[in-house]
């Protein structure tokens, strides 16, 4: 039976490449797409000044005498470029600051065009939005300062938790260069009073299908943390991020996560106890990031683990810079900022009391960087290096193979092939355990495409070295293509 897909219609106030990655409108988008739901976007762009004549001619219910609105909707555009959003924006200043009012006498709207072009030409788009925002309750002002800090995307449970673990008068304190212990009507003002404010004034949104709050505009947010005064900015962020952490319950937390990281990161931490907490907090987000393919936002957090322990960082906690090193190194050269992957690389290869199992992560970013900048045999150096160092059998060099040697290679390894007398034999091998073997032969997969290229006579006994693992100490998930191979040789 056909079912008919209904036409959905998605009204945003942003371009197509414009609409953030966490907007509720991009969320929906990718929804549609998983849903292999076909739509079209349409570019509607800002209004023209006919347009906005019309809106202005119908906000002040003058819709049969556009004439009498052009010149204050010609100051309009012009200040806003047609921008629908800052459009209603300037015509709401304009209102508040009585430059637009309402005479009863004539039961029209008045005023005076010299007046509006005065104001319009002192104040942009983001000293209106600051301006709308002050003339809050000082209440509600508390609540957007917290959640400019935010993102976008702001939980209601991470809101919850900071409006219960932070006294208004403390959040002054916190966020204003200007000192006030006063205790005002505003500090008896709870959440849902200052959210409706907020919903009412169109600045935040509500999903309910998320069950998150998101500014309306991203100027909106921008404007919101200007209130925060600006040499309290990040420990302001800072300490948002430490309430967070401790009064989160566990699944909040995991869900905020990269929220509270990036908070936390904000402000410098001295005692040595929290920075290894920061550090340790920064690789589990890291970590999540790279699980979901942020590699950029990986490696920022993984850089700012590594920093937060600082050169003493072996010191205070050799196994947390162990791992901000190695994951970093991976997230650095998929993210293209080779310059932070190679410090990653070298701080962990210049430690020689680190086991050379626990260096198989760098080892493999610096194969990795150099095969895909084509320095093939660097590559090849970097991977047999390894195989060195693990001390494992069959040893290989990076050097042309003569024919005499390949054939001894294969005698010995068709000998070794004939002890198994068939292929259910070679099935029920047990499985590899030894570490040392398992990292031998995961880099041996990864020689085999350099190799083939640059020192193609080497690429048989990579081949032949591979298949002899496998039946001297076990089968893993490399074993299939080490006997792939010798089939594509015997072949």
């Amino acid at each position: 039976m056909d079912v008919e897909i209904p036409s959905l219609v998605i009204v945003g106030a942003y371009r197509e490449d414009e609409v953030p990655d966490s907007h509720p409108l991009a969320l929906h988008i990718r929804e549609l797409e998983q849903m292999s739901i076909e739509f079209t976007a349409i570019n509607v762009g800002n209004l023209s000044l006919s347009n906005v004549t019309s809106l202005v001619a119908e906000a002040l219910r003058m819709e049969d005498n556009e004439g009498a609105v052009k010149p204050l909707a010609e100051t309009v555009h012009k200040k806003t470029d047609g921008n629908a959003f800052f459009v209603l924006l300037f015509l709401r200043s304009l209102y508040d600051g009585q430059l637009i009012q309402y005479n009863f006498g004539t039961m029209s709207w008045r005023w005076d065009d010299e007046a509006v072009k005065a104001q319009l030409a002192t104040e942009n788009v983001a000293t209106m939005l600051v301006n709308k925002l002050r003339r809050l309750n000082g209440a509600t002002q508390n609540v957007l300062k917290v959640a400019s800090c935010l993102g976008s995307r702001i939980s209601p449970s991470a809101m919850a938790v900071l409006t219960d673990n932070i006294t208004p008068i403390e959040l002054r304190r916190l966020s204003s260069s200007v000192a006030d212990t006063s205790e005002t009507d505003d500090d008896a003002s709870v959440l849902d009073y200052s959210i409706h404010e907020l919903e009412t004034e169109g600045i935040w949104e509500r999903d309910d299908a998320k069950d998150v709050w998101c500014f309306s505009h991203d100027k909106i947010q921008s404007a919101a943390f200007s209130l925060i005064s600006p040499e309290k900015q990040d420990s302001f962020r800072g300490e948002l991020g430490n309430i967070l952490q401790k009064n989160l319950d566990p699944e909040d937390l995991e869900d905020s996560l990269f929220e509270v990281v990036s908070l936390r990161n904000c402000s410098a931490i001295s005692d040595e106890g929290e920075r290894r907490d920061l550090a340790k907090l920064n690789l589990r987000a890291g970590i999540k990031a790279s699980d979901n393919a942020a590699f950029d936002s990986a490696g920022v957090y993984f850089i700012a683990g590594y920093k937060s322990l600082g050169s003493s960082g072996w010191a205070v906690d050799s196994q947390t810079m162990l791992d901000l090193c190695s994951e970093g190194s991976t997230a650095c050269f998929v993210s293209g900022d080779l310059d932070m992957m190679n410090v990653f690389i070298m701080e962990v290869l210049s430690r020689d009391e680190i086991p050379i199992q626990d260096k198989y992560r760098v080892y493999q970013a610096k194969f990795m960087a150099a095969a895909a900048a084509g320095k093939l045999n660097d590559a090849i150096d970097c991977g047999l290096e390894f195989r060195r160092l693990l001390g494992v059998p069959f040893k290989l060099r990076n050097k042309p193979i003569s024919i005499v040697t390949t054939l001894k290679e294969y005698i010995k390894t068709d000998h070794a092939l004939k002890k198994m007398k068939t292929a259910e034999d070679i099935a029920n091998l047990p499985e590899l355990t030894d570490e040392r073997i398992m990292m031998s032969q995961r880099m041996l997969g990864l020689l085999i495409p350099p190799v083939y290229t640059a020192q193609p006579t080497l690429f048989a006994l990579l081949i032949f070295a591979s298949v002899r693992s496998s039946l001297r100490f076990g089968i893993d998930a490399n074993s299939c293509d080490a006997f792939g191979g010798y089939g594509v040789i015997l072949w």
